[in-house]
């Protein structure tokens, strides 16, 4: 798998600063990611997340609020997988 560009924790920060109408092409890419490796569903705490995996391209989307705390984690997780620390 190719090694995203950028640390964890940066990642994860950068994606929950999102501003609602803007979605940077690093979450598309990591979104893409998801997709390719056989994801179609993930769970998001907001809707510009939501928004973003639905411009991603064809990833089922639910939106839980109380998923925030859950999702940061997963996505630190997530960018290790792509060879991050």
């Amino acid at each position: 798998m190719e090694r995203l560009p950028e640390d964890a924790h940066r990642v994860a920060e950068e994606i929950f600063s999102l501003r609602r109408g803007v979605i940077t092409d690093k979450l598309t890419t990591v979104l893409r990611k998801l997709r390719k490796m056989g994801i179609r569903a993930i769970t998001v705490d907001s809707r510009v997340l939501a928004s973003a995996i639905r411009e991603a391209g064809g990833v089922q989307v639910k939106i839980d609020d109380r998923a925030a705390r859950v999702l940061r984690k997963d996505l630190v997780e997530l960018a290790k997988v792509f060879g991050v620390d």
